[in-house]
């Protein structure tokens, strides 16, 4: 083990990272003013706007984050309460999010449809869960245009950030940004196996313990986003240990036969929340941990480990924690 470090990681989503997701984007890509602009989203639905939406309603903190990321802010007039909780105290960029519309819940309705019509929302951008079906058909019915995505790995994320430039005529923007998340992520590659030496990705790699941020204490599978960036970092980390393909919460003992260097507590949380300050678990000596603290955003922010543009910020805050050095572009 080359160095002595402990990390504890609150994920907040978890999402594939070796599986593609079904997402067609038209190659002709037309001006954001006039004429049509047509997408195909995660349902293999065909999505069709005069002009670029000025009025969007976006469930989902990964959807509000590529928004934002795009320049966007002012398009957005609505986001569901999780793009409050998970980006706004996470940078400058998020700060005009607390002037949008409030929405308690991410799941599309009836009532979501009356709100479209109310407030006059040309887009409802959300997650096409099997669940939401139903919902997204009422706001459909409705009139109201919908984008139903499922980002579930790295590609997919990137498949996103260009389908929603396309559709708000950042389509530069979005191939720029693209073009930066992958030289980071061959940069930090490279970088940490040079750190690493013979141990990256092998069994005596420094060991990583993440704790996803959910009351059930759940840390990712080697399925997810999270894992995909614990993987360029050559790491080893407990899902990876005990051959867990899926997300799943592991007991005080089983921590510590995985007997981590890092652990990284993910927030935002609540007091209490997660396995160490629960007082479920106590923390070895020549350990690092690394905690999110609420009042002032330091610490790796939850919204990192999921499907967003974000994740490449998690990538680059990892590899300074287990490795102990700045990341110079």
């Amino acid at each position: 083990m080359a160095t002595k470090l402990f990390v504890f990681v609150v994920a907040a989503l978890v999402v594939s990272a070796g599986v593609g997701v079904f997402l067609l984007i038209n190659n002709e890509d037309r001006s954001n003013t006039s004429g049509d602009i047509t997408v195909v989203d995660n349902r293999g639905k065909t999505v069709s706007f005069s002009e670029s939406p000025k009025r969007i309603m976006a469930l989902g903190s990964s959807f509000t984050d590529t928004l934002v990321t795009l320049g966007c802010m002012d398009q957005i007039f609505a986001v569901d309460q999780s793009s409050i909780t998970r980006l706004v105290g996470s940078g400058a960029e998020y700060d005009g999010l607390t002037s949008k519309q409030p929405l308690t819940s991410g799941s599309p309705s009836t009532s979501t449809a009356d709100y479209a019509l109310t407030y006059g929302i040309d887009c409802v951008i959300v997650w096409n869960f099997p669940s939401y079906t139903d919902g997204i058909a009422a706001v459909e019915k409705a009139g109201v245009k919908v984008l139903a995505l499922y980002p579930t790995d790295i590609g997919s994320v990137e498949d996103i950030i260009s389908l929603l430039g396309k559709v708000m005529g950042k389509s530069d923007v979005a191939s720029a940004l693209i073009d930066n998340m992958n030289t980071t992520i061959h940069n930090i590659t490279e970088l940490s196996k040079t750190k690493a030496g013979a141990d990256y990705g092998s069994n005596d790699a420094l060991r990583v313990y993440i704790e996803l941020d959910t009351a059930s204490h759940t840390s990712p599978g080697t399925t997810t986003i999270t894992a995909s960036m614990l993987d360029m970092l050559g790491v080893n980390y407990i899902s990876k240990f005990n051959g867990d393909a899926s997300s799943r919460s592991y007991s005080p003992e089983e921590i510590s036969l995985f007997s981590p260097n890092i652990m990284v507590f993910m927030g935002p949380v609540a007091p209490g929340y997660d396995v160490l300050r629960g007082g479920l678990i106590s923390v070895p000596g020549g350990v690092h941990v690394d905690t999110y603290d609420n009042s002032t955003g330091d610490g790796f922010n939850g919204n990192w480990a999921s499907a967003t543009p974000s994740f490449i910020k998690g990538l680059v805050y990892l590899y300074v924690l287990i490795y102990g050095e700045a990341y110079e572009p």
